[in-house]
């Protein structure tokens, strides 16, 4: 488990590897990370890793925007945003399409 706040205003990280012993994350771990994170899954099968964005459920849940971006669309696969899933202070414009039908907890912040 990679908890809340475990990477809390990370100024300096930019590549991280998630091994397959992580079973579970919340955006909130990336809380206050200015810049985009790269993701690495060592044989990962939980997770999935695309254009600075982690999902779950084949892609169907967002799990954490990395990207560092003031724009993000979120794509028309992702039906849940997950716990704390969007917390990048600079980004300012979230897109949602018609296919999200679930918000969890403070999802967007």
């Amino acid at each position: 488990k990679i908890a809340d706040d475990a990477f809390f205003n990370c100024t300096s990280l930019e590549t991280l590897a998630l091994p397959d012993s992580v079973t579970s994350l919340t955006g909130a771990a990336f809380s206050g990370c200015t810049q985009g994170i790269t993701l690495t899954l060592d044989r990962n099968s939980r997770y999935t890793f695309d254009n600075g964005a982690l999902y779950t459920d084949s892609g169907k849940t967002l799990v954490a925007y990395l990207g560092g971006y003031s724009m993000f669309t979120v794509p028309y696969t992702v039906t849940k945003i997950g716990d704390n899933a969007i917390v990048n202070p600079h980004t300012k414009v979230v897109s949602l399409p018609a296919s999200v039908t679930s918000l969890d907890k403070q999802a967007v912040r």
